[in-house]
């Protein structure tokens, strides 16, 4: 965090409220879609067998980074998460503002003392660098759900 500069400390703040914001939005449909699935599913006078839920978060460069090209999809890097069974067990998911992820021993973080979920994805499990993660512009995400029929 040291090598930053101000501008891209304010754009990692800035980036993991984006992903909070977008983290309860998206959690909380992915409730409603596993709760109605759930059901689906233990009903027997259903056709449905099965489903999957599942999810895809795209990070896309800004429109102005020297990287950018126009006609092209420009993603940095994605997270997929498997939320299949969210709605009844959503303490097992790491989500929410009571959960904090800074905690990767990280020496200078007195920016950002609440890492959401995604953004402590973006990090740790993805590897990207913090002066990456300030690139980041546009957020895609697709909600994804198969569903599975047995004859």
């Amino acid at each position: 965090m040291k090598n930053l500069s101000k501008e891209e400390q304010l754009e990692l703040i800035n980036l993991n409220s984006r992903l909070q914001l977008l983290q309860e939005k998206i959690i909380m449909e992915a409730i409603k879609i596993d709760l109605n699935l759930s059901n689906r599913v233990k009903n027997n006078d259903d056709v449905l067998y099965d489903y999957e839920l599942e999810l895809e978060i795209k990070f896309l460069l800004k429109e102005d980074d020297i990287n950018y090209e126009e006609n092209e999809d420009n993603i940095l890097t994605k997270i997929d998460d498997y939320l299949k069974g969210v709605s009844r067990k959503l303490d097992n998911y790491p989500y929410g503002s009571k959960y904090n992820h800074l905690d990767i021993g990280i020496s200078d973080t007195n920016i950002i003392n609440h890492h959401c979920w995604w953004f402590h994805c973006l990090y740790d499990h993805n590897a990207l660098s913090f002066k990456d993660m300030a690139r980041i512009g546009k957020i895609w995400s697709d909600i994804k759900v198969t569903y599975q029929y047995f004859d």
